[in-house]
């Protein structure tokens, strides 16, 4: 092995704490699945790879444009190759490479996106690389955070070996200008995490004067994502977005279904019982056929769509586990409905009515 040392910041030579929320790599380890397939882009000395394959049995290809990185990480992730992502040619030749062509269930930007020419385009190009279902996972340090804003206010912008404002950036970051580069690539974030530090614990050199004081400090570290030092974001195809959206929706509108069951109580006193019995009957047996559309869709797409958040998402079994869960309470619902409507048919309704109302 060579002896030259590779060219990455000290920090990622360090061992992933899983346990250790400050570490954005700790984030991004939480949001890939247990036996995926991972691209890891800029993978470094792998590390991150090394972490996912040891503690989630992840398979991970690493490409770095670093060689001398890639030697260390050959030994640390099931395959390390050298390539440069701002080379154009490069992704044509991922489509010709066998250990691409099966796809990845994740692919990684662990502080990546700020150091390219374009990081619009090389989000859009890796699309393909993705399988149906798949997500991508970036870090992106926060430009807006505290210690920047009050170090500008002394007007002072100074570049350090790593961190927020790492000399390597090519591109800085707030939380609107990432979302519109998210959204410009034809992705949205499905999920945002942050990393958070105190202005006065980061890289960024803030001293107190008499304008900038405790107290503005203060004040600064109040304001919106002040204190965020890194987003971590899983991204989706806006296609693959609308999918899981209209499965998301569903499923709250059937939670909201089984309340107004489990709410509706009808009354002798009123001459709307025989209207909301009979809507009622209407909207369980209009409801019952999209939900069984999408019970059908989910069994179909089982493997391809990610859990809501929520209650729904904590169930247990995992993504059959939703499946049983729904159709039991499908199956609870009819009951309730049958109950209801037995209790009280039509004709009886119209009795009570009359008698309630004097009608002849």
């Amino acid at each position: 092995m060579s002896n030259v040392q590779p060219i990455v910041p000290r920090a990622y030579h360090q061992e992933v704490d899983t346990s250790d929320k400050s570490d954005p790599r700790t984030l991004i380890f939480s949001l890939v699945s247990e036996k995926s397939r991972v691209l890891d882009i800029g993978c470094s000395v792998g590390i991150l790879g090394k972490a996912l394959e040891e503690k989630k049995g992840c398979e991970v290809i690493g490409i770095d444009r670093d060689p001398h990185a890639i030697e260390i990480a050959e030994q640390n992730i099931t395959r390390a190759e050298v390539a440069d992502i701002s080379d154009p040619d490069v992704f044509q030749q991922f489509s010709q490479n066998p250990n691409f062509q099966q796809g990845f269930d994740h692919v990684l930007f662990s502080d990546v996106l700020e150091n390219l020419e374009d990081p619009r385009k090389v989000l859009a190009a890796v699309k393909p690389l993705l399988r149906e279902g798949g997500s991508i996972l970036i870090s992106v340090p926060n430009i807006a955070h505290a210690s920047v804003r009050l170090a500008l206010l002394q007007g002072h912008f100074d570049y350090a070996e790593e961190g927020v404002l790492d000399r390597a950036h090519r591109h800085y970051f707030t939380y609107d200008s990432l979302r519109k580069t998210i959204e410009k690539a034809g992705y949205v974030a499905v999920q945002t995490k942050r990393t958070y530090r105190n202005a006065a614990d980061t890289e960024v050199a803030v001293e107190f004067d008499s304008f900038v004081t405790p107290e503005l400090a203060a004040y600064v570290e109040t304001l919106d994502e002040a204190t965020t030092v890194h987003f971590v974001c899983e991204l989706v195809s806006v296609d693959n977005a609308r999918h899981q959206l209209l499965i998301n929706n569903r499923l709250n509108d059937y939670e909201k279904l089984v309340r107004g069951v489990s709410e509706f109580k009808p009354k002798f006193d009123s001459d709307n019982i025989e209207f909301r019995v009979r809507s009622l009957e209407s909207e369980f047996r209009e409801f019952k056929k999209d939900m069984q559309d999408c019970l059908l869709f989910l069994n179909k797409r089982l493997n391809h769509v990610n859990l809501p958040s929520g209650e729904l998402g904590e169930i247990g079994g995992g993504k059959m586990g939703l499946i049983q869960h729904l159709h039991q309470r499908l199956a609870q619902l009819e009951v309730r409905v049958e109950r209801y409507t037995n209790a009280w048919p039509i004709r009886k309704l119209r009795e009570v009515r009359k008698k309630v109302l004097r009608l002849p």
